[in-house]
């Protein structure tokens, strides 16, 4: 049976494709196509008898947490780690520069990193999403080269984006070094391609990861659910979206052909989207991308309020995540300071520590596929309590 049949069987047809384009960006036949329809990968021609790679690196079906950790820092998680990860460093920041930072969503790191690793000769290309240009209320994967197009790519885009299929264009097109944004599942196949060496050219060419916190995600339907019936806009005279446009924590704001923008709160759109979340999203146990070299995400600070600027909340994980950090901060193209690790601890670590737990559980318990994370995971489990009463350890 080759690669692609064992996904269908397994991953595809149980439900546990996660649209992270993996396999499209390491097909040596260039065989898989993501189907943007369906929003899962498909077969376009006839898939080598012997090849396994695409079933090998997935993450839908096998995410072996405690190997990818070992792999990327050494060691596993530690106590006081148990429900963040890895971590060398804790902390918030911001882009220096204010053009960065008023682009992203929060405080701009991201794009910040990436910009300094361009503009100082550490990576030829970042991986990135961006939006459509046939359909500018979807979103799809993009290299960046400059600071230009890394802007272009910046803030929160809550739909799925198979961000790992241009992994392979991208080395075709002679990019060599790579820093790569992605969410966890993007940071698992990454990692599981390291752990299995292949394909080569990739591994080689990836040389640091940005994880961004993620709490859940949803089918583009939700977004044309937004549009149409809630904001009231045809989708053919949609000329471009934002999910949080302007001050933190941003409006999901359309623009129309003629240039009108049509606004809603983030709170409107979470509650209008909520009935169109990803099935596989809701089995996600990981909101922290724990294998990646750097996390990022919104800070939770009570002190955040609307309209004020926003700061990044950053786990700093591996060598290479420090070494990026702190040279970039050198050169001021970030600020940072310390965070109170309890931050970490809200936003979408309800969704996947206690809702993601709870639907892998009851999912287990009817029989129905789950993911595979190699580690514990089970509910009722009442993590808040352990975590301020077992654990003060992680607050302190």
């Amino acid at each position: 049976m080759s690669g692609f049949n064992r996904l269908q069987k397994e991953v595809i047809g149980a439900g546990l494709c996660t649209d992270c384009g993996s396999c499209v960006g390491v097909c040596p036949s260039k065989a898989i196509v993501m189907d943007y329809e369906f929003e899962e990968p498909k077969l376009q021609k006839e898939c080598p008898p012997r090849c396994n790679l695409c079933y090998e690196i997935c993450p839908g079906k096998d995410i072996p947490i405690p190997d990818l950790e070992r792999l990327a820092f050494g060691r596993q998680r530690d106590t006081g780690e148990e429900f963040i990860g890895v971590s060398q460093d804790l902390i918030k920041g911001y882009a220096t520069d204010i053009g960065s930072r008023n682009a992203g969503s929060s405080g701009g790191v991201a794009s910040a990193l990436l910009i300094y690793a361009l503009e100082n000769d550490i990576i030829d290309a970042a991986i990135v999403s961006g939006m459509s240009k046939e359909k500018p209320w979807r979103f799809e994967p993009k290299i960046a080269i400059n600071r230009e197009q890394v802007l272009a790519a910046a803030r929160s885009k809550y739909i799925l984006i198979p961000t790992n299929a241009i992994l392979g264009e991208a080395l075709e097109k002679g990019f060599k070094r790579l820093g790569v944004v992605g969410l966890p599942c993007h940071m698992h196949a990454i990692r599981k391609m390291q752990m299995h060496g292949m394909p080569k050219k990739t591994v080689n060419s990836i040389k640091f990861c940005i994880g961004l916190m993620c709490a859940i995600n949803y089918d583009y339907r939700g977004t044309e659910h937004l549009i149409e019936e809630v904001c009231g806009v045809p989708l053919d005279q949609v000329a471009g979206l934002e999910y949080r446009a302007g001050a933190y924590p941003g409006l999901f704001t359309v623009i129309t052909r003629d240039g009108k923008e049509v606004a809603i709160t983030d709170n409107e759109r979470r509650f209008h989207t909520i009935g169109f979340q990803h099935n596989r999203c809701m089995m996600c146990y990981d909101y922290t991308a724990v294998v990646a070299d750097i996390t990022v995400g919104d800070d939770f600070d009570p002190a955040m309020k609307r309209g004020v600027a926003g700061w990044t909340a950053m786990i700093v994980r591996s060598d290479v995540g420090k070494n990026l950090v702190n040279d970039a901060q050198a050169a001021k193209y970030i600020h940072t300071e310390p965070i109170k690790k309890e931050n970490f601890f809200q936003g979408g670590f309800e969704w996947k520590k206690h809702g993601g737990a709870y639907h892998i559980t009851e999912r287990k318990r009817h029989g129905w596929p789950t993911p595979d994370y190699h580690m514990p995971i089970n509910y009722p489990v009442p993590l808040h309590r352990e975590m301020f009463l077992n654990h003060p350890h992680l607050i302190g």
